[in-house]
Formats: structure tokens, sequence, C-alpha cells
């Protein structure tokens, strides 16, 4: 499955995703969430995942599925109104101009009475879908803080995980994507859930990230999935990238015109103008990169090791990535993420001694 674009911030605009505040809106378009400034974020998972009788293990993963019913409940209830309030403005537009003019019978006071009722009436729609909107945002940021809440207390509820705070705004700049040295000509970093925490005493910091380049056609992503950032001890000024190599869905770095390819196999391809970057890529960190389990959910896995800093980049299709609503939440693949992200804080925490 080809993975959607996270158009954000901030879309993961922290994940900021993320830029300064961009307020969210429902599109009729299926699987988006069309933000006031045009963009389109994928976080609504209507029709991509199998009905099934998902099981709950964990008061986390019951709390999320509890407040996606809820928020759809409200979702369709407020879209129904929506049309049948703008069903009876047209239906009051039209009698007005059809009843009026007989009514009146050519006189002088027809036409101004009948544009009056009409302005009237398109005025009142105007403010009303105004309202809507603005409930439904404030219904969908609150079910998105709910859902980031809720999974990363499922998720970071294992030994050494500690202080987690979550931030606001929940996006990361699109410095704090590009400092990673990965990926050329960003235009546009989304992000949302961005959230501080520990490992070990490690302070580190993830988010849902994507960031994007403008091709001839369209606004194309190049990397989408959870994206963790921390300080490091390498004090060289030359970054070292390694990339795990995943399958036809994976988006490998792109940034790598002016580094030299010092290793390449069948899993790995390392990239760096340091020549002494095997002592940062030495056989205890390869073990790491053992850990590291490639599946359907985890596409591909990029580190970059900057001055003083380490990006990682796991990236992950849409099962993981685009949040429930019309389906029942599936809880395998956070199930999945708990497991992958202890292989990338041991990594943060190996280059932090």
């Amino acid at each position: 499955m080809k993975k959607k674009e996270l158009k954000v911030e901030e879309k993961i605009e922290s994940p900021e995703e993320p830029k300064e505040e961009v307020k969210e809106s429902a599109d009729e378009e299926e699987g988006f969430v069309l933000r006031e400034d045009g963009v389109k974020d994928p976080v609504l998972n209507r029709n991509e995942v199998q009905e099934e009788n998902f099981e709950y293990d964990s008061d986390p993963l019951k709390h999320i599925e509890e407040e996606r019913k809820l928020f759809l409940a409200k979702y369709k209830k407020q879209n129904m109104l929506k049309w049948v309030v703008s069903l009876i403005a047209l239906a009051g537009v039209i009698t007005t101009w059809i009843v009026i003019p007989n009514v009146a019978g050519g006189q002088s006071w027809a036409m101004p009475v009948m544009i009056s009722i009409i302005v009237t009436l398109l005025a009142l729609l105007i403010l009303y879908t105004f309202w809507v909107r603005r409930s439904l945002n404030s219904k969908m940021r609150a079910y998105f803080n709910i859902f980031y809440e809720e999974s990363n207390k499922f998720v970071f509820d294992q030994e050494g995980f500690d202080k987690l705070e979550p931030q606001s705004p929940d996006k990361i700049s699109k410095e704090q994507f590009t400092d990673n040295l990965m990926y050329k000509d960003i235009i546009e970093v989304g992000s949302r859930g961005l959230t501080a925490l520990e490992y070990h005493d490690i302070p580190f910091m993830v988010c849902d990230c994507a960031g994007q380049v403008k091709t001839e056609k369209r606004i194309a992503p190049v990397f989408v999935g959870k994206y963790l950032f921390a300080a490091s001890n390498y004090e060289d000024d030359d970054p070292i990238i390694v990339y795990l190599k995943g399958d036809v869905r994976s988006l490998p770095p792109t940034d790598i015109d002016d580094k030299k390819q010092v290793h390449n196999d069948d899993k790995v391809i390392i990239w760096s103008n340091n020549s002494k970057w095997e002592k940062v890529v030495n056989s205890a960190f390869k073990k790491l990169l053992t850990q590291v389990h490639l599946s359907n959910d985890l596409v591909d896995f990029a580190i970059s090791i900057t001055k003083g800093r380490v990006f990682i980049c796991m990236g992950y299709d849409d099962p993981l990535m685009v949040l429930p609503l019309e389906k029942p939440y599936n809880p395998h693949p956070v199930k999945t993420y708990k497991k992958d992200v202890l292989a990338a804080v041991r990594i943060i925490e190996f280059l932090n001694k």
C-alpha cells in the first residue's frame, strides 16, 4: 500500500508538525482533513481497515476505541444537520423567489423584500456553517489529543521510559526536521503528537511526521512515520547516515549527493565523509541495528548522527499513521510500534554514552 501524504504543521506539522497553530476542519473528501490553509491531512481512516472484532487488552486501547465511536457519532450528526439546514435554506431561497413575485403582483416593494429575505437566509447559512466547522474542529482536536495521550500511555508503559509530557503546540518546525540532513528540497513538514520524554534519563522527543517535496505534478512525501530526535555525544562536523533498506514502499534518504557511500550490503547503507565513521558505527552499534525488525508496518529505518544530535526516522505505513474514524481501531500496528521504538531509543542511548 502506498503511503499517504501527511501534510501538516504539522499533518505529521508537528506531529511541528509543527508550525504555528493551524486549524483543521472536516472535508468531504474521504480520508482527509482539510485545514483552513488548504492543506489536506490524511488523518481519518474511513475505509481501509477491514471490519474486524479487535480485542483491546489494555485500558488505553479501549479508551481510544470508545472515543472513536463518540467522535464518529458527533461527526455524522453534525454533518447530517449541516445538510438539513442547507436544504432548508435552499428551499427558503427558492420559495421566496417564486412566492413573493406572485403575491406582490409587480409592486415595487417585491424586489427589495425578496432580496432582503434571500440575503438573510444566506447569511444565516454561512454563520451556521462557520459554527459547525468550529464546533467540529474543537471536537476533532479533543479526539486527536486523547488518541495521542492514550497511544503514548500504551507504547511507553515499559521499563526505562519516564517523564512523558505532551507538547503544546504539538508540532515541530520545518527546521527541526531539515536539521537531520537526510532529505533535500523539503518545502513542507507536517506533524502532530509531539511528546517529550526520557529513556534511562536521556531526554528525547517523538512525533508523527511527514517531510514533503514539490515534484513537477504534485507535493510528494519523502518521509512519513515516527520521528525521534535527541542529543548525542558525536562531535564530528561530518554527519553519518545509516539506512536500513525496506521494500518497494520505502523512502530512502535523498540528501546524499555530497556524502560518500562507505558501506552497502543487502540490509544497510551508510553515507559519511567522516573517515573514522566505523568508530561510531562499531560492532556494538551494529548489534543494536539487528534489533530493528522491518515489517508490514515498519517500512524502513533511517538514522542521522550529526554533531551533538541524533535523528531517527521510522517509516511506517498507513495502518499506524492514519487515525481511525469509521472503522474500528486496529491495535496491532501500535503494538508493533511499541516493540520497534525500543530499538530506536537504545540507539539514542548508545550515542549518549
